[in-house]
């Protein structure tokens, strides 16, 4: 037998040859690298998650701070938590190395969940995209998606609390008027179709600015939009004209004003509204989902201030970011669907080809050593989800013919 070859026949689980002879280590691991790599993690996440962790030093200082002005026993050692688990978020990433085959396959790390935290903010818009996005698009099918933008003025800190809680009081009220539970003489929405929707709360902040905004999905029978051909100071940005609105549009700015400010909604009080609230409603695109799954702040490249983070401490303490209403009422951080079911096969078929051919070494390594490892391919079970989103529910398949052959000479 010449060198280099492997008297293990099962290494040819994951290539497509038909026959029942071994390959040589190179060719072997070729297949299976050309087999999993839709699953690959990239060198490109790698980097963000390296850039991530140093930005984190920030918050990590934040909460040292605040640590120090704490009295209160129970609030210094919440905080003392959370320092810690901040600095051990993706320190070290837990692995099986399958040497034989160049294969790491990434198993989990330690992650501190914190709103503040570059790393976990990606890490839970990835997730609720590769959950959330089968199942809407199942309660979409035959309907209208629609990508409606509510937003107030900006407010200072001081205020931002009090401004969320009454959006997340209107969009609720306004959910009702748009489902039809609620009636607005005069006004009917009963041709929108309204099946469902969701709500999404993004912060994004200036100084002592803060500006809270609402994108929402809506899911609809009927294109309700009528042509845009109204104007107002919302369809200029820096001077120059960028949209013009719909009918429907001017409708939900007056209500929406009308809804934060207290006022009743009459169509009386609807018309002698001048000029709503900003609103803006188009067709749903592709590239919508990632605003409506986009982290509820973000640290601004590290320049957060300790001002402005305790302001969003306090205001987003508590505060659900993601709410679901009719057909979408399950959608939560907790949903799980049967796409997950998928995805637990898909994994299971691989253990199974690369535990065939050894068993992996189970190792912990930073996100810094596994960049500078250009010779083993990195997967991980959740890049599976992606794989799934672009149609391939029936195309993945292990060839398990040559171990066949083999087994049965």
């Amino acid at each position: 037998m010449r060198r280099g070859v492997h008297r293990n026949y099962a290494g040819c689980l994951l290539c497509n040859i038909q026959h029942g002879k071994c390959v040589l280590q190179k060719e072997w691991s070729f297949c299976i690298h050309s087999k999993l790599k839709s699953f690959e993690v990239e060198a490109e996440l790698l980097s963000k998650v390296n850039k991530n962790i140093k930005q984190n030093e920030l918050i990590i200082q934040h909460y040292k701070r605040l640590y120090g002005e704490q009295t209160d026993s129970s609030s210094k050692w919440k905080t003392w938590c959370k320092i810690e688990r901040i600095s051990g978020c993706n320190r070290f990433w837990r692995i099986d190395n399958f040497s034989k085959q160049a294969v790491k396959d990434y198993l989990g790390t330690s992650t501190c969940k914190e709103k503040f935290c570059s790393n976990c903010k990606k890490l839970k818009q990835a997730s609720r995209m590769s959950r959330f996005i089968p199942y809407i698009e199942e309660c979409s099918t035959n309907n209208q998606m629609f990508h409606l933008v509510l937003t107030i003025p900006s407010v200072k800190g001081t205020e931002l609390l009090k401004a969320i809680n009454e959006m997340f009081s209107a969009f609720s009220k306004l959910n009702r008027y748009i489902r039809g539970d609620k009636k607005i003489k005069g006004i009917s929405f009963e041709n929108w179709g309204y099946l469902g929707g969701l709500r999404s709360l993004e912060v994004t902040y200036k100084q002592d600015n803060y500006h809270p905004h609402l994108h929402c999905l809506l899911i609809c029978e009927n294109n309700f939009l009528s042509d845009k051909t109204e104007r107002n100071v919302y369809s200029l940005k820096r001077g120059k004209m960028v949209r013009k609105f719909s009918l429907e549009e001017i409708i939900i700015q007056k209500i929406w004003l009308l809804l934060i400010t207290g006022q009743t909604v009459t169509l009386k009080n609807i018309e002698n509204v001048e000029l709503g609230y900003s609103c803006m409603i188009d067709k749903f695109r592709d590239e919508d989902y990632g605003e409506l799954f986009k982290y509820i702040t973000k640290n601004d490249n590290g320049k957060m201030t300790y001002a402005q983070f305790n302001v969003l401490r306090e205001s987003l303490h508590s505060k659900r970011q993601i709410q679901g209403y009719g057909v979408l009422h399950r959608i939560s951080d907790d949903h799980c669907d049967e796409t997950e079911e998928q995805v637990e096969a898909i994994y299971a078929e691989i253990r199974r080809a690369l535990e065939s051919v050894e068993s992996p070494l189970k190792e912990s390594v930073s996100p810094k050593q596994l960049l500078s490892d250009s010779s083993s391919l990195l997967i991980s079970k959740k890049k599976i989800y992606s794989y799934l989103r672009q149609g391939n529910c029936e195309t993945f398949n292990l060839n398990m013919e040559c171990a066949k052959n083999e087994t049965n000479q």
